[in-house]
């Protein structure tokens, strides 16, 4: 007997612990952009930023990753293309603009 009373207690401090996990599992729009690209290629890189774009995500720090990612990869055509992006998007992203004179 002892040992389904035991049974259950551990059961009852269990199920809210995995109520509070579903509750606070993160979201990909919660984690920064830049800890997202975190440890990827270039290659990489641009795919998953031009999915975000294609999702709707098309925010100045997209496109400016977008370039980082480009300008990496030794394509400056494009890498000028989308700091120009960014910059259209949010005129006030200093990084875009030192990136654009870097090329």
């Amino acid at each position: 007997m002892i040992k389904i009373a035991t049974i259950i207690f551990l059961f009852c401090l269990a199920v809210p612990w995995v109520s509070l996990q579903a509750q606070d599992s993160l979201r990909v729009d919660d984690v920064p952009l830049r800890v997202q690209l975190d440890g990827l290629d270039s290659v990489s890189r641009i795919a998953y930023l031009r999915y975000l774009v294609g999702t709707g995500r098309d925010e100045a720090e997209v496109y400016f990753q977008l370039g980082v990612a480009f300008h990496d990869s030794d394509m400056p055509d494009s890498a000028e293309y989308y700091y120009r992006r960014a910059v259209d998007s949010s005129p006030e992203l200093s990084k875009a603009h030192v990136n654009l004179g870097v090329l």
